[in-house]
């Protein structure tokens, strides 16, 4: 009988170990509990909202598109007027820009690899067309006089 008894608490505490070591998902663990889920969703909105905020919000001043070329200002042309075609002869080479209300493109280059073409047309503030073999760049800006935005006491 002792020794039965003792194979009954051999099998017992074996059963104990092999519960502790089974993986939590075994024993029924929750992976996510209620303030975990909770804290994502925050994480979520507040993530939303700095993007849906960032720079989407025009201040009332006009879009203008700056070219560039080798870092020095070629001009700025307003979007809001007429639609205008513009060439740019820099650097042994040629851009065709397109200017219209709905935005700037660069519609014809001389550059092999023409990634400034497929940029395809841009519209919002802060968007860049590059053409680097032409060291050239059209972004566009707020038309404002760059003056202060705003004032904290």
């Amino acid at each position: 009988m002792a020794a039965r008894m003792e194979t009954k608490k051999i099998f017992r505490t074996a059963r104990a170990r092999d519960k502790k070591n089974k993986p939590q998902a075994a024993r029924g663990f929750i992976f996510f509990k209620r303030a975990d889920l909770f804290i994502a969703a925050v994480i979520i909105i507040v993530a939303s909202a700095m993007y849906l905020l960032n720079g989407n919000v025009e201040n009332g001043d006009e879009l203008r598109a700056a070219v560039y070329v080798d870092g020095a200002p070629y001009g700025s042309y307003r979007l809001s007027g007429e639609a205008n075609e513009l060439t740019v002869n820099a650097n042994g080479g040629f851009n065709v820009i397109s200017i219209s209300e709905g935005g700037v493109a660069v519609t014809q280059s001389d550059c092999p690899s023409k990634d400034c073409v497929r940029a395809g047309l841009i519209s919002s503030r802060g968007q860049t067309i590059c053409c680097l073999p032409h060291r050239l760049i059209v972004r566009i800006e707020a038309g404002g006089e760059g003056g202060v935005d705003a004032v904290s006491k």
